[in-house]
């Protein structure tokens, strides 16, 4: 991953590559989800779990850790920027120091 650029949610990866698979129905049907969950994925207001990310790595070719690994670069992004964290708070392992850069 180059951490240079802003980490992507996967949903945001989902909506590139899903239009030259199959259509969003049929995609939420074969990944056995609900199409609003499905566009709530895709929108990046719902989380990946692994057994989303077994299906999706199947239907895609990429593998499962390809979007695991990546819902974990968007968990990490958020848990560093997190204004929930107080300034006397340790930052999550990974995030650097420098917290102006929120």
């Amino acid at each position: 991953m180059n951490t240079k650029n802003k980490p992507q949610h996967p949903g945001a990866y989902l909506a590139e590559i899903q239009p030259g698979i199959m259509s969003k129905t049929a995609m939420a049907a074969k990944l056995n989800m609900s199409r609003t969950t499905f566009w709530k994925l895709m929108k990046g207001e719902a989380r990946l779990d692994p057994d989303m990310a077994a299906r999706l790595g199947e239907i895609s070719g990429d593998g499962p850790a390809f979007w695991l690994q990546m819902q974990l670069a968007w968990d990490l992004e958020r848990a560093c920027k997190s204004p929930d964290r107080g300034a006397d708070m340790a930052a999550p392992l990974g995030c650097t120091s420098q917290r102006a850069s929120r």
